[in-house]
């Protein structure tokens, strides 16, 4: 998009937002087309302890923007993980 050989492309929503603010210089990320996908962590039944410590992590994250979650997405897509999935959430109703 950004060389002018194609008008447009789809990718998921943080690829295009990383991408549109690391590598290209006239293109943007501008709406999701389909329903937001959940990504999970998998971890063993026996290993609710491992669980229970990437619940706690990321329900941390969601309740402080200066958590390092939050921080990284900042820094690699001009906004917080917080933030990116409260505007997916809003986009897609």
């Amino acid at each position: 998009v950004d060389a002018g050989q194609i008008d447009f492309t789809m990718n998921d929503a943080d690829a295009a937002m990383w991408a549109a603010k690391k590598e290209f210089k006239i293109t943007k990320a501008v709406l999701p087309i389909g329903e937001p996908d959940i990504i999970t962590w998998v971890v063993r039944k026996e290993d609710q302890e491992i669980k229970n410590e990437i619940d706690a992590f990321f329900k941390a994250s969601q309740k402080d923007k200066s958590h390092v979650v939050n921080k990284v997405w900042f820094d690699s897509f001009g906004m917080t993980l917080t933030d990116f999935s409260s505007m997916m959430m809003e986009m897609t109703k």
